[in-house]
């Protein structure tokens, strides 16, 4: 038994050398995220009637640290915008909201630049406010935190460019008085790691 452990032992260390991805223990970047969130649930607003969807942009500050070449943590903080707008009986009517985000991501290298990510995010909620054309309103039944699951496809190059195209799926209300009323996202990232290779 204890031969077949060492040989199995041997055979992983072999292949995960084999394929050496991510070859420090931890690297450090910068990533923009752009993209639609789009409400769900009995009581969300009809986004496709009145716009569309909600825009999302991200700037988060990256790590991404390393268990075995193939596999990572990516832990980011950064602050989360969401814009909306649309026009309704002749108004143009406005929201605005910005949050912390925390997503905490597996990483799995597939080749030696694709990768894919599992993994929670949460946005811990700073303000909504909304305007009517006229004055601005701060939002009151905002929850203070949003829980969903982020997965995500990409590509790192050898030189630090990072691209990849995730989806999240919201879990919680988005407001405390408004049942059943959550979002998904689906985003374009674009970011750079300083000292990758």
């Amino acid at each position: 038994m204890k031969k077949i452990i060492l040989i199995a032992a041997m055979l992983l260390t072999f292949v995960s050398s084999s394929f050496a991805f991510v070859n420090k223990p931890a690297v450090f970047g910068i990533m923009l995220t752009d993209g639609i969130e789009i409400a769900k649930g009995k009581a969300a607003p009809n986004f496709l009637d009145e716009g569309g969807y909600r825009t999302n942009l991200a700037l988060t500050f990256n790590s991404l640290v390393a268990f075995t070449p193939e596999f990572a943590l990516h832990p980011a903080i950064g602050l989360d915008l969401r814009m909306f707008s649309y026009t309704e009986h002749h108004r143009d009517d406005f929201d605005i909201s910005m949050a912390i985000t925390l997503p905490i991501m597996a990483r799995f290298y597939m080749t030696d630049i694709f990768f894919g990510e599992l993994g929670p995010i949460f946005d811990i909620n700073l303000f909504e406010a909304f305007s009517d054309g006229r004055e601005w309103r701060k939002e009151k039944y905002q929850k203070a935190v949003y829980i969903g699951l982020n997965a995500e496809l990409g590509l790192t190059f050898d030189f630090g460019l990072e691209i990849g195209f995730n989806y999240t799926h919201g879990f919680t209300n988005l407001y405390k008085d408004i049942d059943k009323f959550s979002y998904n996202r689906i985003n374009f990232n674009i970011g750079y790691w300083f000292n990758y290779r």
